[in-house]
């Protein structure tokens, strides 16, 4: 009982603290976020430029092991503009996780192994741009929450302008985790600005578990403009073959 409230107590703290800080400053800049969809943006961090993404989720699953309740907070993503057509990445994730079944109950708390990676833009027009998304993650994870020989984790994103107001982007990758075939996944979102400030989007996202086991979900949400460089989100999915929903919300900030 110690233990879980004082992973409340830490995860309440963080997300207070980095909310405080991040509405405290805002600088004009227009921004482009990889959340709060599952898919990557193929968008590339402005050069010498900033870029915090963070936010807190919570989901709801059940398999046939038993049932879980999951809240990641904070999860942040740091983006640094490196050149025009390179961004460098890093992940770090607090989580809370309880699972329940006949035979066993589980309360854990702690962080996902560290993430570092980078984005590589190869096409970048008005019309598509095409970037490789790829990070390695190093086990340092609390146990429970990481990989004991790491993980690999990539993309190629590609992302459409149909028009001023309509974006078609779409996702496909490849996951290793030190053992197994490995997870391939695949994401299509479609997006809508409905102002200059507010928008929505639709996405299916799916993954194939060693390369066999399909499983595949829906979500929606929108995003709304503070300043052009400060976002906030919010989103909500479900599995359309496996029992799973979650709810999240979060914000982007672009710092020069």
């Amino acid at each position: 009982m110690i233990g879980r409230r004082f992973c409340l107590k830490l995860t309440n703290y963080i997300c207070i603290v980095i909310f405080l800080f991040c509405f405290g400053i805002l600088n004009a800049q227009e921004i482009v976020t990889d959340r709060p969809d599952q898919a990557e943006s193929a968008a590339i961090v402005p050069k010498a430029k900033l870029q915090i993404e963070s936010g807190f989720a919570y989901e709801v699953s059940e398999d046939d092991y038993g049932k879980y309740n999951s809240i990641s907070a904070p999860s942040t993503l740091f983006r640094y503009g490196l050149f025009d057509f390179l961004e460098l990445r890093f992940v770090h994730q607090y989580n809370n996780l309880k699972m329940r079944s006949e035979q066993e109950k589980l309360d854990i708390c702690g962080f996902s192994d560290l993430e570092f990676g980078i984005k590589l833009a190869f096409i970048k027009s008005d019309y598509i741009d095409l970037a490789l998304v790829s990070h390695y993650a190093a086990p340092t994870g609390t146990d429970g929450f990481g990989y004991e020989k790491g993980a690999s984790i990539n993309k190629i994103a590609v992302s459409h302008s149909l028009s001023d107001d309509i974006s078609l982007g779409y996702n496909i990758g490849y996951d290793y985790f030190g053992q197994g075939k490995g997870d391939l996944n695949y994401s299509v979102v479609f997006g809508y600005s409905i102002t200059d400030k507010l928008g929505i989007f639709i996405e299916t996202y799916g993954d194939f578990v060693e390369l066999k086991e399909h499983s595949i979900n829906y979500d929606t949400g929108f995003t709304y403009l503070i300043e052009d460089n400060f976002q906030v989100d919010f989103s909500f999915g479900t599995g359309i073959d496996n029992k799973m929903n979650f709810i999240s919300f979060g914000f982007g900030w672009l710092i020069k």
